[in-house]
């Protein structure tokens, strides 16, 4: 609940944050991830929205760190190491482990494991829910897929520059751009 929380806050502040070229797949990312928890929890399926959170969770804290030294413009080499301490987990977790375990769960296992929800009897027990998970859970992995191509810009960039730089473009950047011609 702490987590699905967190993600509303992402959601809803999403709106005031910097537009950046992925910022339609950032908004899906945050709704389908509120949903598989919601869903996950209403139909009993916790272990499946755990799996979830702990595959996207470590990936995410490395990526805010490396984010947060680099703002510093004084730690390269920290910045560095985290950005390839997250490209790791990012390929272990959300290349390997969700999609060989998380979805094979999900695809295999968890529906033999789903318990009546007395409160949602009526509605969640049908077998269409596990169906909606499963296609979400897709829809993650194909945004997995999406950030892994810029990712891989990004490490091009970095290899070639020496730092690691978002290749997204922002209306920050097209500032700066902008006020250095002039």
């Amino acid at each position: 609940m702490v987590e699905t929380a967190f993600y509303w806050s992402l959601l809803l502040s999403s709106a005031f944050d910097v537009k950046r070229s992925d910022f339609r797949e950032l908004v899906i990312h945050h709704v389908v991830t509120i949903g598989l928890l919601w869903l996950s929890w209403t139909i009993n399926m916790v272990r499946v929205g755990t799996l979830v959170l702990l595959s996207h969770d470590i990936s995410d804290i490395l990526l805010a760190a490396g984010k947060l030294f680099r703002h510093g413009r004084t730690w390269v080499k920290t910045t560095n190491v985290l950005f390839v301490l997250f490209l790791i987990s990012w390929i272990l977790l959300r290349l390997g482990y969700f999609p060989l375990v998380v979805l094979r769960t999900a695809l295999l296992d968890a529906p033999t494991f789903i318990q009546p929800s007395y409160r949602w009897q009526n509605i969640f027990q049908r077998p269409f829910v596990p169906r909606i998970i499963l296609a979400m859970l897709l829809c993650l992995q194909v945004l997995h897929l999406f950030w892994t191509f810029l990712i891989a810009r990004t490490v091009v960039k970095t290899v070639t520059a020496g730092q690691a730089e978002d290749v997204r473009s922002d209306s920050e950047d097209d500032d700066r751009t902008e006020s250095k011609k002039d």
